[in-house]
């Protein structure tokens, strides 16, 4: 089989079958929520034209400035992957790990660093150039019984053509406990390596192997995925691919306890399978093997199921963890994020990005960031361009309802947060997940890893925008500091969703209002000042950034503890009403 790209692979279609011992858009809340109220109206800003309403309550779609609680720089391209491991320190948190798959010829490497401090505990390098060790990385439990977590490496290009090798190593020494070697050269095996929970009942967690270049049963290119003991890698079961190149085992994962039996069961996809040959996700029991349920990608799928899936976390709230599958390319590169009910697969959401979060990567589970008992989702984009050129995304998103949650991003060119990322437990004490994120260029020739909250400061949109000729409504979010001392420096709103040819304003108040105006509804109250207007040239805009400062005099003046409100206008020439229309709306709060 021919070499496999990092995180990429050129194949075609197969099946997948177990071998017993060896696209939906997300839709947007509907209108006639139960959480709509009316307001008395009140002097608009703009004329008025009678229309329906709808008023929300939900989380904004802001987007942060990155703000880490702790940088870790380490060396060149390192922020690769990361992953989560248990406390290595014994400083009460949980640590990280990040990989440096180029470093040293190839030969590739794995620090363990501390989330509290930054420290290097552990820094683990690859036998022999080219060995690619450390292309995927995960912790485990204590599998050696000295009381420290350990964690299983994967290096698929050792061996000289691709045979690949998984080790387990001590996380307290480094030691390496065991290793176990592919069975043929081009099997790509520790492609993916993950910790899989007790599978054997021995006590000890076990890990899932991926060898998506296997020859199962001599059909070339087919794919394996292998659950070995993790007290001494012995093997437990495989699962085999049935099709010519049908790259089965582009990634694995545990996926918790999906069918109530008490064993974590697992997630296992194969690129180029399923109904129509772009990609398939199959959750197999952990207990004994067998196939609980099957999804197929959609006929848009590029690299389905390529490295990311897992858990997602209890989604939809009904007791039972939920599957994720990132297809990190999917439509003109911007990647989609799939989640699916454990229980039987339907589909929970489908989130597609946008031509500012190119390339979806990353491990989605977060936790309840909101309040609402659902889990909610994490996506990053290294490529995303919301804040300054390949400065890197971080983005958030409901569980309950696929909306945005908000976003970590940057003003610094080429940044590249959030090349992975991963929840690494509560480091700030808050209450809630927060994240280790791989970052490619922390400064020159220099990669890393951030460690950043989840819970910046949180405006919310109060007020929804109307349908606009796009056939959506278009959405305000921020980027900026809502420290007041920091106010000298530019907010900068960003509007999604707007026709082309246009002209677009922001305006501030300290108060809200709600009035129906041209084709949508003014929602921030007298009086208004406007803080920045733009042009939108050509036919057609999926998003514009309207870069403006806070007012600290005057009647419209931001003060720290008490709410400000912000809305765009802007000019919509194809709508068949006014020909004008408003955005969203945010309450913000300094500090």
């Amino acid at each position: 089989m021919a070499l496999f790209p990092i995180r990429t692979m050129n194949v075609t279609p197969s099946a997948t079958q177990v071998s017993p011992a060896s696209p939906i858009t997300r839709a947007r809340p509907s209108t006639d929520s139960p959480r709509r109220r009316r307001l008395s109206l009140a002097p608009s800003l703009l004329p008025v034209l009678a229309l329906s309403v709808a008023w929300s309550a939900r989380a904004s779609a802001q987007i942060w400035e990155v703000d880490p609680l702790l940088q870790i720089p380490l060396g060149a391209d390192a922020g690769f992957v990361v992953a989560s491991i248990g406390d290595l320190d014994g400083d009460g948190l949980r640590d990280g790990l990040i990989t440096s798959v180029s470093d040293n010829g190839d030969r590739g490497r794995v620090y363990a660093v501390s989330t509290g401090t930054g420290a290097t505990i552990l820094s683990l390098v690859g036998q022999s150039v080219g060995d690619w060790f450390g292309h995927s990385t995960d912790g485990v439990g204590d599998v050696d019984g000295d009381g420290v977590a350990d964690l299983i490496v994967g290096a698929p290009q050792i061996q000289s053509g691709g045979a690949g090798q998984a080790s387990m190593h001590s996380g307290a020494t480094g030691a390496r406990l065991w290793t176990v070697d592919g069975e043929a050269l081009n099997d790509r095996f520790g492609w993916v390596v993950a910790g899989a929970g007790d599978v054997n009942g021995d006590g000890l967690d076990d890990v899932a192997i991926c060898a998506p270049g296997h020859d199962a049963g001599g059909i070339n290119g087919s794919g394996k995925v292998y659950v070995r003991s993790g007290l001494d890698g012995a093997p437990i079961r495989s699962f085999e691919g049935a099709s010519v190149q049908g790259a089965f085992g582009a990634s694995c994962g545990a996926v918790g306890d999906v069918n109530g039996d008490g064993i974590k069961d697992l997630v296992a996809c194969a690129l180029r399978a399923g109904s129509n040959g772009r990609g398939e996700a199959t959750v197999f029991s952990g207990s004994d093997g067998s196939v609980l349920w099957t999804v197929s990608a959609g006929a848009q799928a590029q690299q389905y199921g390529n490295y990311f899936s897992g858990e997602a976390g209890d989604v939809n709230a009904d007791g039972t963890p939920d599957v994720y599958v990132i297809d990190y390319v999917n439509i003109q590169q911007r990647g989609r994020l799939f989640v699916y009910s454990g229980t039987d697969g339907t589909v929970l959401h489908s989130i597609r990005g946008t031509d500012r979060t190119l390339l979806m990567f990353g491990r989605v589970r977060i936790g309840d960031l909101d309040g609402d008992q659902h889990d909610d989702l994490m996506v990053c984009s290294a490529m995303g361009s919301y804040g300054a050129a390949s400065a890197g995304v971080i983005s958030f998103f409901s569980g309950a309802t696929g909306r945005s949650l908000g976003r970590h991003s940057s003003s610094v060119p080429l940044l590249r947060l959030g090349t992975d990322c991963v929840s690494v437990g509560d480091i700030d004490g808050d209450g809630r997940e927060d994240v280790f994120a791989g970052v490619g260029r922390i400064s020159s020739g220099v990669g890393g890893a951030f460690v950043l909250p989840t819970n910046p400061a949180s405006p919310a949109v109060y007020c929804d925008g109307a349908v606009n000729s796009t056939g959506r409504a278009s959405e305000l979010d921020y980027r900026g500091s809502l420290r007041l001392a920091n106010a000298s420096q530019q907010l900068t709103f960003a509007l999604s969703d707007l026709p082309g040819s246009s002209t677009a304003i922001a305006f501030c108040s300290l108060s809200a209002d709600f009035a129906p105006v041209g084709d949508g509804f003014r929602c921030v109250g007298n009086p208004a000042l406007r803080l920045v207007s733009v042009f939108l040239p050509g036919s057609s805009s999926d998003s514009a950034f309207l870069p403006a400062r806070v007012p600290i005099s005057g009647a419209t003046a931001a003060v720290i503890g008490s709410p400000w409100y912000v809305q765009a206008w802007y000019r919509d020439a194809q709508s068949a009403g006014a020909g004008f229309n408003l955005s969203s709306a945010l309450r913000m709060m300094f500090r």
